[in-house]
């Protein structure tokens, strides 16, 4: 450490501090202290300072250090780096091996400094002009982007809305559910057999009425063919005509017409069918039935005190075709058995089950905030090379060839937040799509979509970097940050704020 020491104090005794260090082609401003030869004219290998160096033999196209220190400016260490310091733009580095190639790194070395002899002319001021292009652009994406996501982040949460509204529904259903199979448990089992017994006899009542309905109407219809005939006969007859037999048929017609009433049936009009339920029921309530024997048939009663008026009104409702309206006392008769209230009671309880799993993991599911909700239900297909791509944020991934194929790519599994510089606002989403369809003579397809920011749906780009395992990158408002939090700031959305999940390094695997 003394020695070092010492060699350090004699490099800056040869460049006092008010002295400026020559430049080194391919040296950063930043190390061309370390640069310096000592009083002697020596130089040290900087990754190993045991080999020590006469200063010329930097940069003279022949690589002396193992870690190619001595050669910052010529390809003839492999392992070094280049240093470009593209004025006007941003400084880069470029691996030494690529100097002198004669091709233009333009990418790196805009300045055209890793060629020698002016080969490359400086293009940094281009390169400069299209950068702050791009950045206005993405400064504008981010911008309308977090407009849109606002306008998701409202729709996602409507549809939270109605899934609670939805689960409070069949909560609600459940609940009357269950107060009637636990009515149909209290009863006697003789009710079933009861009720076998019964409704076959109330069937064949409804029966004899339609049949009895329908010969009224013949009839009227033959009595009114024959009274068009008799007025006819009472009109045009010639009463000089001595027919005893057609006398006294006219005579017996117009006996009948005085004697007929034709407001016969106009009370009929008069009748409100809710009087009728209200008189039906009425009649029920009235009906005595002894209960001092056993207490058991009082309930059983009151049960059936509402089947039969609930038969009552299917009866006149058959007879009449005339709409009943609702009764100033609804009944609620029991439709179907123990078993069948029992299973849709459980379907049900399956229903809410679904959904309170599916809000317990919604930050998997549906990102943060549940934006990913606003996407149910909704697919985009874009084309890229040959084939096009359908692709649900919530949904299935499918490649679509030119024939109209449809392969599987895979099902939404899961979604996670990662760091990306690549994506406006430093965050993108990455949606996994999982259990594709079977590649012939390989694995299962699957997926991975790296959802950047822009202020409208785009597929921009995919590939396969491994067999049937395919890489996407896609923009939509979702991918929009705000450049400070990971969270987009709750402008719109009410409530807790879900916990934060997961945020992991982004790493181009694309």
């Amino acid at each position: 450490m003394l020695r070092l020491l010492t060699i350090g104090s004699i490099a800056v005794s040869l460049f006092p501090a008010s002295a400026e260090i020559p430049p080194l082609r391919g040296v950063a401003p930043d190390l061309l202290e370390k640069y310096v030869p000592d009083k002697d004219g020596n130089w040290k290998c900087l990754g190993h300072p045991e080999i020590v160096l006469h200063f010329d033999q930097v940069n003279d196209d022949y690589c002396d250090c193992p870690d190619g220190s001595d050669e910052p400016g010529t390809a003839a260490c492999e392992n070094g780096k280049f240093y470009c310091a593209n004025e006007g733009f941003e400084p880069n580095f470029i691996p030494t091996f690529l100097v002198d190639d004669g091709v233009c790194d333009y990418k790196v070395c805009c300045d055209g400094s890793d060629e020698k002899s002016g080969k490359c002319p400086n293009r940094c001021l281009e390169l400069a002009e299209k950068a702050e292009l791009l950045r206005l652009e993405r400064k504008a994406r981010l911008e309308n982007g977090l407009k849109a996501k606002r306008d998701l982040i409202v729709q996602s949460q409507n549809k939270l809305r109605e899934i609670s509204q939805r689960r409070a529904e069949l909560e609600k259903t459940i609940q009357l559910e269950q107060q009637q199979l636990n009515y149909l448990n209290e009863q006697d089992p003789n009710d079933s057999a009861l009720r076998k017994e019964v409704d076959p006899q109330l069937e064949k009542v409804v029966q004899i009425l339609k049949v009895q309905k329908d010969e009224i109407l013949l009839l009227k219809t033959k009595a009114d063919s024959l009274e068009r005939l008799l007025k006819e006969l009472e009109k045009n007859y010639n009463p000089n005509f001595n027919d005893a037999a057609v006398k006294a048929a006219v005579q017996g017609f117009r006996d009948y017409s005085s004697n007929s009433n034709d407001d016969s049936y106009s009370d009929l009009d008069s009748v409100e069918p809710e009087n009728i339920v209200k008189d039906i029921q009425k009649t029920i309530n009235t009906f005595a039935f002894d209960t001092s024997n056993d207490s058991k048939y009082e309930s059983i009663w009151s049960f059936w005190k509402e089947v039969l008026a609930d038969k009552i009104v299917k009866i006149y409702q058959e007879f009449t075709a005339v709409p009943l309206k609702t009764a100033s006392k609804p009944l609620k008769p029991i439709s179907g058995t123990a078993q069948e209230i029992q299973k849709s009671i459980d379907s049900h309880n399956k229903e809410i089950v679904k959904i309170d799993s599916d809000l317990e993991n919604s930050e998997s599911r549906y990102g943060l905030e549940d934006i990913f909700r606003a996407y149910d239900g909704r697919c985009f297909v874009e084309k890229i090379g040959d084939y096009d791509y359908e692709y649900c944020f919530t949904g299935s991934l499918t490649q679509i060839s030119s024939n109209g194929q449809r392969v599987s790519i895979g099902t939404r599994d899961k979604i996670e937040v990662l760091e990306d510089e690549q994506s406006v606002g430093g965050y993108s989403y990455r949606v996994y799509y999982e259990k594709g369809a079977k590649c012939w003579n390989g694995p299962v397809r699957k997926a991975i979509a790296v959802v950047q920011c822009g202020d409208v749906e785009q597929l921009v780009s995919v590939s396969e970097p491994e067999k049937c395992e395919y890489h996407l990158v896609v923009r939509s408002p979702v991918g929009c940050f705000s450049e400070d939090n990971v969270y987009l700031v709750k402008e719109i959305a009410e409530g807790e704020s879900h916990a934060p999940f997961k945020v992991i390094p982004f790493k181009d695997e694309l």
